[in-house]
This record gives C-alpha cells, structure tokens and sequence, in this order.
C-alpha cells in the first residue's frame, strides 16, 4: 500500500468529488464523499497521510474550500453538502431537497442584487461584506463592484421563470412582467398561483450563477458564506428595506412589492392603525 502526501490526498478528495457530480448530478453529502474517497483509495490500494490520517474530515474540506477547490455549506439538522468551486449552484439545489427550511442567498447580497436604489454596491474581499456606497463617494481599497441591479434586470431574471411554467400560470406571469409595476404584479401573480417555493429555488439557483459568474471574472474564489438558510436569518424573498433616505418612486415600489406578497386572507388579518393605513395609501397613489 502507497501512503499518499498531503497534497496527493487532496487531490485524491477533488478527484472523488468531481467524479460522484459527474455521475450523480448533484451535491454529496461530506459523507458521501468520505465514503467514497475510502473505497476509491482502497481499490488504488492507497493510504492517506499520517497529518491527515486522524483529522476530521470536515477540517480537511474546510482546507481545501479555503484553497479555492471546493465549496461547502452546512445544511442544519443534516449533513453538510459539498461541491466543485466551479458549480456552487449545485449546493442549492441539494439544501432545497434535503429538508423543508430553502436555502438562500445571504441577506446583505440579496439585497444588492435584487433591490434597486439610489446606492452603488461594493464587495469587500478582506471582510466578506457589502459595502452601499452612494454616486460620488469613494470605495474602499480592494472593494469590488457588485453587478448592477435595475428594473430590467429584475424583469429579464423573472422571464425565464415564467416560460418554464404552463397553461394559465405562464400566461398570468408573462403578463404580469409587461405591465408598469412588473415586479410587484409579477410576484402578485407567483403568489395567487402558489408558486413561491418554486420561485425561490430558482432565484436562488439563479443568484448563485450569477455571483458565481461574477467571482469568476473579478478572479475571486466562490465563498460557502454567500450561501445560507431562512433558518440562518436569509432574507424572504419579497422583504425589502424601507429608509427615509428612499425615493417616492422607490417607496411606491417597496409598498407595492410589500403588498404583493400578502394573500387575501393575509391582508384579512393584518390590523393596522388608520394614519398608517392612510399614509401608506398616499405613498401608493402618488
């Protein structure tokens, strides 16, 4: 039996990875790939190292996730899912079928890629965090622009999602996105055809591939942190921030989307103060 180096053993863990995606389709579980890294070394009669023989190997994962080889995301109240660095939507996808709480993107990011505003948003590699920044002001050294997020792109994200459905509901859906408040009627529309379970799991998948797309050409590695669960503190998908700093036209759109999202029996049992009620029918008719 050959006892592999350190740098033979990770190479031996991608390999495995590689070859399970290839075969399966999907994400395996840190489990999964443990299992297989033991009987593909056992057949290519192999042993690991002696600095690796005993360490957990979820140690080793997170190794070889901060060499830019991998991504991982722990997935609470199960096993943790492991993919190649290149396809970090698979780990959405694998959370979405293995337990009820969806995963999602992580609220600071989704919210730069989805909510249009008056701010420019950055990406801070040194802390892992999103930096607003209004038209003018200077960004921090490193900071990297976030793709930029307008009504066009929120529409042209949505349009896929609704060709991919049928009958009444894509017509609905199509229709919707052509009207003078696509967003908010478009997700009027995912919520009256009960489709939001669907629409997250692919506006997640969605938001992955693009931050995924966009860590590529800023020669940034993918971060397992960009994803998380609702469970974890993710952001809803209709949640929208309202400050005072907003526009009338950006308030409008936040009441709207706001409103969108409740269902008739929701609105039924909201109880509201009347000066609220008014305020917000000013805002919405402005």
């Amino acid at each position: 039996m050959t006892t592999l180096t350190e740098a033979q053993w990770m190479d031996l863990i991608v390999r495995c990875l590689h070859d399970l995606v290839d075969q399966r389709g999907n994400a395996p579980t840190g489990a999964g790939l443990s299992s297989e890294v033991l009987r593909v070394a056992k057949v290519e009669n192999h042993a690991p190292p002696a600095t690796l023989a005993r360490k957990k190997f979820s140690k080793i994962l997170t190794k070889l996730e901060a060499a830019g080889r991998l991504v991982k995301l722990e997935v609470p109240g199960a096993d943790l899912l492991v993919a190649p660095a290149d396809r970090p939507a698979l780990l959405a996808e694998g959370a979405s079928s293995a337990r009820q709480a969806k995963p999602g993107i992580r609220r600071d990011l989704f919210a730069a890629l989805t909510f249009v505003s008056d701010k420019l948003f950055y990406y801070d590699p040194a802390s892992d965090a999103v930096i607003g920044m209004l038209a003018g002001d200077v960004a921090p050294d490193g900071a990297i622009p976030l793709p930029p997020t307008s009504f066009e792109v929120l529409v042209a994200r949505a349009a896929p999602f609704a060709e991919n459905q049928s009958g009444a509901a894509r017509d609905a859906l199509l229709a919707s996105l052509t009207t003078s408040t696509p967003i908010a009627d478009f997700l009027r529309v995912v919520n009256e055809q009960r489709l939001r379970p669907q629409w997250h799991d692919f506006r997640t998948q969605q938001l992955t591939e693009v931050l995924r797309s966009w860590a590529a050409g800023n020669n940034i590695p993918f971060q397992s942190t960009w994803l998380t669960s609702t469970a974890d503190g993710t952001t809803s998908d209709e949640r929208v921030a309202i400050g005072s700093e907003m526009s009338d036209r950006q308030r409008r759109f936040a009441s709207e989307l706001l409103l969108s999202a409740l269902s008739e029996d929701d609105i039924k049992r909201v109880s509201v103060p009347l000066d609220v009620v008014l305020k917000l029918i000013g805002v919405t008719r402005k």
